[in-house]
């Protein structure tokens, strides 16, 4: 018990002293500043410790070195990582974007174009399946009779500012259509040049160059240039009438040339409006049967 109390007074007795000598130290040093014996002893203590703090930092330096260039080798890692996924991220945004975008201005070339049928009533859908060629002669469509579709009804598909005559429905099912389109050989429609009265005859598929339409029975007297827009032309004589209405647009004239065989009509080149091999969504046109 003795010596354990002993113990106890000497650690406190060490205690004290070293409070002692740390209060006379700071209270030399604050009077004395660096002049006194205080500051003597400061500059003999850095100048012995001086060496070891050099050849510690020497030593330590390049494992320091070492550890900041993993660190930010690492670092630089995560991030060039993390740009990937920012830059894939907002590549995949733009696509979604571009889609939308494309979606809305075809959209609103539909709703302009129908906002000019006047009482004309039209149906809209989407095109559900096409024929793997590069130009094909029919789609299916995703409305039927059960939205008031029935054969023989045109069917327009949107273009830059408008709609433009695809082909007309020539089967349908309650839920579903099928369109054969302008391209088809067997299909022919009524149609002038825009501006030109004299300028009627019939639009067709041109023989031996796919996707170009051939305007036929033209007398070479009328007048037709390049550029000038083709449209249906529609017709009624008593009770019969064309399933076309008047004035669709179908595509420019892009070569006008004589017929050297039979004489008295021209060769009228057609480039359609629509793009036969991105058919997405069409009109429906209700005419009066």
């Amino acid at each position: 018990m003795l010596l354990s109390k002993n113990r106890i007074i000497r650690r406190r007795a060490v205690v004290g002293l070293l409070l002692a000598a740390s209060l006379t130290l700071l209270t030399l040093s604050f009077r004395q500043g660096s002049t006194g014996l205080v500051g003597e002893i400061q500059r003999d203590a850095v100048s012995i410790t001086a060496p070891f703090a050099t050849v510690a930092h020497r030593v330590t330096r390049p494992a320091v070195d070492a550890w900041n260039w993993a660190s930010g080798l690492a670092s630089a890692r995560d991030s060039s990582e993390q740009l990937k996924r920012l830059r894939d991220q907002y590549g995949a945004q733009q696509v979604r974007y571009q889609a939308a975008t494309e979606e809305v201005a075809r959209l609103k070339a539909l709703l302009h174009f129908k906002s000019t049928l006047g009482q004309t009533k039209s149906v809209a859908g989407q095109v559900l399946a096409q024929s793997p060629n590069a130009y094909q002669n029919t789609v299916t469509i995703d409305i039927g009779s059960s939205a008031g579709v029935a054969i023989n009804d045109p069917v327009v598909a949107p273009t830059e500012d408008s709609g433009a005559l695809i082909g007309k429905v020539s089967q349908v099912t309650s839920g579903q259509a099928i369109v054969t389109l302008l391209l088809d050989p067997q299909t022919y429609v009524s149609a002038g040049v825009q501006g030109e009265p004299n300028a009627v005859g019939l639009i067709k598929a041109a023989s031996g160059q796919v996707g170009i339409l051939s305007l036929e029975l033209i007398p070479n007297a009328v007048h037709v240039a390049e550029g000038d827009v083709v449209t249906t032309a529609g017709f009624q004589v008593k009770r019969l009438s064309s399933y076309y209405p008047p004035g669709i647009p179908i595509g420019r004239v892009t070569s006008v040339s004589g017929n050297d065989t039979t004489g008295d009509t021209k060769v009228i080149q057609v480039t359609p409006f629509a793009d036969f091999r991105y058919i997405t969504d069409v009109l429906v046109l209700e005419p009066k049967r």
